[in-house]
C-alpha cells in the first residue's frame, strides 16, 4: 500500500493535466459520454438474467485505486465506470461475432489517483463447456497503463449460440477463476454465429431436414433428421393444401411417426414438421421444416392384413434403368404391379405370375422421367403392398 500512495503521489501532477485536458474537450462530447455511461450502467443493473452458460465465479474485491473505466472489444463497447470491483453485464448489448473473425480491442483503466501499471486478461467459454480452461480461450493477456490496444480471433471452431466472455484488469496479473485483490472483471454474454453446432445443447435456429415419407401395406411412416438433444416433435399437414392435422411425438430426439392407413382417406397428403427443445412452456420450436408430400392411391383402402404378397422391397433405390422388385408370395398367384406419380396418375403396368417363396422381378423404368414414384403390388381380391422408389 505505502508503494501504491507513493505511485499515487509521483502521478498525482499528470493525472490532473490529463483532467484539465478532458474538460477542455467540447460539451456535447462531455454530454454524450455521460449519457452513454448511465445508461450503461442502467442495462449492466437489470440485466442480469443469463442465457450462457455458468461459469467459476471471481470478482475484484476492491476497486479503490483502479477499474475498468471502459471497453471496445469488436462490436462490444461499454462505458461502465467503477462498479465496485464486478459487473455482470449479462446479454444487456445483443453483441454477435462471427467465428473466423479478427477484432480490435481497447480497454481504458480509470483511477482515483494514478496511473499504475495494470495487467488485463480475457476469456472466451468458445465451446461453451462452463469454464475458460480449454486452448485457445484465452483472448489476450496485456501489461499497460491507462489504455491498452490489441486484437484477439474467434476460432472458426467456436460453438455457435450464448458464450461467456470476461474481463479483468488488476494491479497483479488476472488469474484464471480466481478473485483480484485490487481491480475489476465484468461479465458479458454474447453471441457466436458463422462456427459450429454444439452438439451437447439443443438447437432451435435450424428448421428440420430430411423429410421422407413411406406408404407401406397397414401405415404411413413420416421420418426426418433428429435435432440433437430435443425432447418432441409436432408433425402437421392433411390432404394437399390443408394442415388441419397435427400429431404431437415426444421422445428424446424424435424422428419419425407413423400413422395407420385407416384412418386416412385416398388422395395426396402434404406435411412438415417443427421440433421443440423444452416440455414447457416457451418450448423453443424450430422453424417449420420445408414440405414433404405422400399419396395415398385410389383403392388401396381395401387391403386386409392377409396379402398374398409380403416383404416387397426394391433395388437399387435411386435407380436410372431398371430396378429389381424382390417380393415373398405365400402361394402361387397372379397380381399386378402398378407404377403412379406422386399425384396418384398410373404411368407403368403389368401383371406377373408368383410362385410360393422369394421372386425376383426386372422392371425397366427407363423411359420414366426423373422424380420419385410408388410401387404397388394388387392380388386378385385388391389386396396391396406399396412402397416408393426414385427415378435418377
Amino acid at each position: 500500500m505505502v508503494l501504491r500512495t507513493i505511485h499515487a503521489l509521483i502521478f498525482k501532477f499528470a493525472f490532473v493535466i490529463r483532467l484539465v485536458v478532458i474538460c477542455q474537450k467540447p460539451y456535447k462530447m462531455k454530454k454524450s459520454l455521460l449519457t452513454l455511461t448511465a445508461f450503461t450502467f442502467l442495462a449492466g443493473q437489470i440485466a442480469q438474467a443469463q442465457s450462457c452458460p455458468d461459469v467459476c465465479p471471481a470478482i475484484g474485491q476492491s476497486s479503490a485505486f483502479e477499474w475498468i473505466q471502459g471497453l471496445q472489444l469488436g462490436p462490444l463497447q461499454n462505458i461502465s465506470g467503477d462498479n465496485g470491483g464486478y459487473a455482470d453485464f449479462g446479454d444487456s448489448f445483443q453483441v454477435t461475432y462471427t467465428a473466423g473473425t479478427t477484432y480490435s480491442f481497447t480497454g481504458v483503466v480509470g483511477f482515483p489517483q494514478g496511473p499504475f501499471s495494470e495487467t488485463w486478461v480475457a476469456w472466451m467459454d468458445f465451446n461453451q463447456d462452463g469454464d475458460f480452461d480449454d486452448a485457445g480461450e484465452e483472448l489476450f493477456n496485456i501489461f499497460g497503463q491507462t489504455q491498452v490496444t490489441g486484437s484477439f480471433a474467434i476460432p472458426a471452431t467456436a460453438f455457435n449460440g450464448s458464450i461467456k466472455l470476461r474481463v479483468a484488469m488488476g494491479f497483479s496479473v488476472p488469474q484464471l477463476c480466481q478473485n483480484l485483490s485490487e481491480g475489476e472483471i465484468e461479465d458479458y454474454c454474447v453471441t457466436i454465429e458463422g462456427g459450429i453446432p454444439n452438439p451437447n445443447i439443443c438447437s432451435s435456429s435450424e428448421p428440420v431436414t430430411g423429410l421422407s415419407s413411406t406408404v407401406n401395406a397397414s401405415n404411413v411412416v413420416l421420418s426426418w433428421n433428429p435435432i440433437p438433444n430435443s425432447v418432441g416433435c409436432r408433425v402437421t399437414g392433411g390432404l394437399s393444401g390443408n394442415f388441419n392435422a397435427t400429431r404431437n411425438v415426444i421422445g428424446d430426439e424424435a424422428s419419425s411417426v407413423s400413422i395407420p392407413l385407416s384412418s386416412l382417406s385416398a388422395g395426396t397428403y402434404n406435411w412438415q414438421v417443427v421440433c421443440g427443445c423444452s416440455l414447457n412452456p416457451p418450448y423453443d420450436l424450430t422453424p417449420a421444416s420445408e414440405v414433404d408430400t405422400f399419396v395415398i392411391p385410389s383403392g388401396m383402402m381395401s387391403f386386409g392384413s392377409q396379402s398374398l404378397s409380403q416383404n416387397l422391397s426394391l433395388s437399387p433405390n435411386p435407380t436410372n434403368s431398371a430396378l429389381n422388385v424382390s417380393v415373398t408370395a405365400e402361394r402361387n398367384a397372379n397380381e399386378q404391379i402398378r407404377v403412379t406419380d406422386l399425384t396418384g396418375r398410373t404411368v407403368m403396368q403389368e401383371n406377373v405370375n408368383l410362385v410360393e417363396g422369394l421372386n425376383n422381378i426386372l422392371l425397366d423404368v427407363n423411359g420414366l422421367s426423373a422424380g420419385t414414384y410408388i410401387l404397388i403390388l394388387r392380388n386378385e381380391t385388391d389386396q396391396i403392398t406399396s412402397t416408393r422408389f426414385i427415378k435418377e
